[in-house]
C-alpha cells in the first residue's frame, strides 16, 4: 500500500509511542498501532485507534490550557 501523503511505497504496520508538541511541551502516547510511512513519517491509524490517540491529545491539550490559564491568573 502507498502512503497516502507522500506516495511512497511500503507502509509498515507497527506499534509505536508517538510525540504530541502543544504549546512548547510533549506528550508521549504510547503503543499506537498503525500503518507507518518510513518515507515521511506519516501514521494511518483504524477509527479506533484514532479515537484513542484522538482523547490522549485532547486531554493533554486541556491539561496544557487549564496550567497556563492557572499560572496566567497567579500572576494577575
Amino acid at each position: 500500500m502507498k502512503c497516502p501523503v507522500c506516495g511512497g511505497p511500503g507502509l509498515v504496520r507497527d506499534t509505536r509511542n508517538l510525540h504530541y508538541n502543544y504549546h512548547g511541551q510533549t506528550a508521549t502516547i504510547p503503543d499506537v498501532t498503525g500503518e507507518f510511512c518510513n518515507a515521511c513519517g506519516e501514521v494511518t491509524l483504524e477509527a479506533g485507534e484514532a479515537e484513542r490517540y484522538g482523547k490522549a491529545v485532547t486531554a493533554f491539550v486541556e491539561y496544557v490550557d487549564a496550567a497556563e490559564d492557572k499560572r496566567a491568573t497567579a500572576r494577575a
